[in-house]
This record gives structure tokens, sequence and C-alpha cells, in this order.
């Protein structure tokens, strides 16, 4: 999207303002006034950019310079890697950007150069979310520090207090939080390196912080033939939540996906079923077979499960697992209660059913197929991964020996 003009009328008169906008790459707009007006706003043609009166020639050619210079800046500025903002807007306009290209400010305080990398044109939307959980958690660092902290601050001495500051257990904060929000820290400071800001070259040295690798919770095979043959007859809520939870397990859908299926949705081709999703996580499309036999029975009866909340579906197939003896303790990463209000997650020893999330079905999915010996790049056109190493995340370890007895994974091949 390139600049565009739209003029704005003035209350209770025909006369309007024209401004200037654009949409960047994060989704934010950035308008501001040109300085020119027209006495008659409805003379404006949105479509051709100008007024459609003679009288305002000399605006339209002035609008044509301005627009050469806005995207002239623009193209600057993205070399340069300068920040694109309102404020950089109206420098354009005024013809005053020339002053940022000649002086570049290279000790901002650290928090405004974030603050100003949200505003900027390469902070993407999900970047822009891992930058806001970064800055939320740098400013309660500030006030425990008790000053604000300027780029040339940030040497192997601050890089280290902030490390002690995530790693404290007064702050409650996860192994994986300390390590991904540090690592956060780190490329925030290589962009501002490329920025032309001083940065000490020193701030690398600090050791990013150690990350619990918690065992993966993998339901087995035996486990899962437990839910299947569960008698839970006169129980229709939970009968219902096993039936999501055994579709979740064969397609591997996300919980935001999984819960907006209907039978329509689902195809019967050569046999086998099929569905067919475009990903709301992700936006991308996913086509997956399913596999499940028992699955398969409950939908040539014509039968498919009727819509329940997601807190609601947490909830059952926690006790589902519970009343099929999925009891076994275990030790995974769970969340205890340090004060009221406030939790931390932790490994601890639990029962095996408290650790069953609706991760566990599309974990299952993942860990079945790959002991069948599928190819990882087959698999994640099952489950919708981006990549093998995300994947792998979800890979446990499950008994080798069972087999489901047909050659249905044939059709991800």
């Amino acid at each position: 999207m390139s600049f565009t003009f739209r003029v704005k009328k003035y209350k209770n008169s025909k006369e309007g303002s024209i401004y200037t906008y654009r949409k960047l790459k994060s989704g934010k707009v950035i308008e501001r006034k040109t300085g020119f007006s027209l006495s008659d706003a409805s003379s404006w043609s949105k479509s051709k950019q100008k007024s459609l009166d003679r009288k305002d020639h000399l605006i339209n050619k002035s609008l044509i310079e301005l627009k050469s210079r806005l995207e002239e800046a623009y193209i600057t500025s993205l070399d340069q890697q300068h920040i694109i903002d309102a404020k950089w807007l109206t420098e354009v306009i005024e013809d005053r950007y020339g002053e940022r290209i000649i002086t570049v400010v290279k000790n901002p305080y650290f928090i405004a150069f974030v603050e100003e990398l949200l505003e900027s044109h390469y902070a993407g939307k999900p970047s822009a979310m891992t930058i806001k959980r970064f800055l939320t958690g740098w400013k309660r660092f500030e006030v425990e520090l008790g000053r604000r902290v300027l780029c040339s601050d940030m040497n192997r001495r601050v890089v280290g207090l902030y490390k002690n500051f995530l790693v404290s257990p007064v702050n409650s904060y996860s192994s994986t939080y300390q390590n991904k929000t540090f690592s956060q820290m780190l490329t925030i400071c290589g962009k501002a390196k490329e920025a032309g800001i001083t940065i000490p070259d020193d701030y690398k040295v600090v050791k990013r912080p150690s990350r619990i690798v918690a065992p993966i919770v993998v339901l087995t095979n035996d486990e899962m033939t437990a839910l299947r043959q569960l008698d839970l007859s006169n129980q229709s809520g939970l009968a219902n939540a096993r039936f999501w939870f055994l579709l979740q397990s064969t397609t591997a859908l996300r919980i935001s996906d999984l819960l907006k299926l209907k039978y329509n949705n689902i195809e019967k081709r050569d046999g086998k079923y099929f569905t067919h999703r475009i990903q709301q996580k992700t936006g991308k499309p996913v086509s997956v077979v399913i596999f499940d036999k028992w699955v398969e029975g409950q939908l040539d009866k014509k039968r498919f499960p009727y819509k329940i909340s997601e807190q609601k579906y947490r909830a059952h197939i926690k006790e589902i697992c519970k009343r099929a003896d999925i009891v076994n303790p275990i030790k995974a990463m769970g969340q205890i209660k340090l004060r009221e209000g406030e939790y931390r997650k932790q490994l601890i020893y639990r029962p095996k059913w408290e650790f069953i999330s609706s991760h566990s079905a599309r974990r299952f999915c993942a860990t079945f197929l790959y002991e069948k010996e599928i190819h990882p790049t087959k698999i994640i056109k099952q489950t919708g991964h981006s990549s093998i190493s995300a994947l792998m995340t979800y890979i446990g370890k499950i008994d080798k020996e069972y087999d489901v007895g047909n050659s249905i994974y044939n059709a991800l091949l």
C-alpha cells in the first residue's frame, strides 16, 4: 500500500482538510494533515486522488509532489532502518525529514527504543506480540532497578542483573519464560546495533537462563483403549467429550479448530474419512485423515458430537481419564499455588490424569504416527505444524507393539 489522501469535512461546513495516511506492515495506520484544504470537500475524488474542481489545480500539483516526497522518504527510511511513525510522517510533510538523516539519535533509553520498535515497519503482528510481552517484564525490571536504562548501559552488568531478575524465585517466572524473554532482549539489542544505536559489545557474554526440559505427557495405546472401552452410557456429557477427544487424537486439530467441526465437514473417499480445514491460528489449509477405528465406526452410524465450550471440554477429558484409571503418578510440569491468585509452573508429581489437556490428543496423534515410522514431513501435513522442529516438541514415547491393523496411513504418503 502506498501513501493515500483523503478529505475530512469540517463540522457544519462544506470545507475539508486533506490528510495522508499509510498502513504499515505492523498493521498500524499512520495519518497526518497535509496542510492543504478544499473549499468544497465534495469535489474530492477518492479514486483519482485529486480535487475535480479546476480552481484546485495548484493543490493537486502540490499533492503529487508531496506523495513523491513521502514515497522517497519511506524507501530511505527502510534502508536506514529509521523508525516510521506519525512523528516521522509529520517531518516528511513539513520537509524536515533530512534532519533525521543528518542527526541520528545514538543513545536513547532502551525502553524508548523498544516502544519505537513496535511502531516500526518491521514489527509484524507475531513479533509485536512477543515484544509487548517483553516490554511488560522490562518495565517491572526498571522499577526494581530504580532507574531507566540507556541503550549504552546495556553491558554485561545490567544484562546480568536482568537475568537475575528473571530467575528470581520472587517473580515466579517459568524456565521457559525466562529463556524466551532473555532471548528476546538479545534480539532487541541486536536490532538497536543494526539501527546505529550505541550498544556495548559485551551484552552477549551473559548466558541465557537454563530451560528445564519437562517430560512430554502422552497417553499410551493401552490408555487410549481404556478410554474407548469406558462405559459412559449414563453420562452423555462425558461421552460427548470423549468423542471429541478421540476425534482430536486422530485428526490432531487444535481445539479452536476441532470444536468448530460439523458432520458435513467430514468427507468420505475411498473408504476413508477426511476433513479439510483452514487453521484459525495460522490461517493455513490442512487436510487430515481420520484413522481411528472407533471414530470411523461412529461416523459410519452418522453420529457426531454436539458442540461444547473449550472450558467444559478440558474439564471433561480430565474426568474421563480419571474414570479410566489413568492414575499412575508421573513427574511433569504443573502449576502450584504460591499465594492467592498467584501460581508458578514447576516439575511436580501428580496422577497422570491431572496433566491431560487438549494438547494431549494432538501429542498422541503426532507420536503415534512418528512411531509408525511416518516421515515427519508427512506428519506435519496432518498436525498443521509449521516446521519439523515444532512438531518434535510434541513427540513423546508410547509402546511400539500396538498395531491398528490397517494401512490407512498410506493416504498420508
